[in-house]
């Protein structure tokens, strides 16, 4: 099954980045989400990966909280943050550098 509610990228440089949507999630079953990438595909700087309809998530008794986790950091690179509050869409929230 696929639940939709998170995604997992990777750099050319190497590093694995995951985007996890909400908190239980997963056990919506794909409800609500929409994922606009798939397994082995390339994406580029703006591109629309995953949308939800975070009011019908709530509704259910979902927290929406969305998490980016580094997964795989390259040894020679460091990650510079870019914010530290409620982001918007389009927004830069880290910069991975080598």
């Amino acid at each position: 099954m696929d639940t939709k509610h998170a995604l997992g990228l990777r750099t050319k440089a190497g590093n694995g980045i995951l985007i996890h949507v909400g908190i239980d999630t997963v056990n919506l079953g794909g409800r609500y989400f929409t994922l606009h990438t798939g397994q082995g595909r390339s994406v580029k700087k703006g591109e629309l990966l995953l949308e939800f309809d975070q009011e019908k998530i709530k509704a259910e008794g979902y927290d929406t909280t969305t998490s980016l986790i580094i997964t795989e950091p390259v040894a020679d690179s460091r990650l510079e943050k870019e914010a530290d509050k409620p982001v918007q869409v389009g927004d830069r929230i880290l910069e991975i550098v080598k």
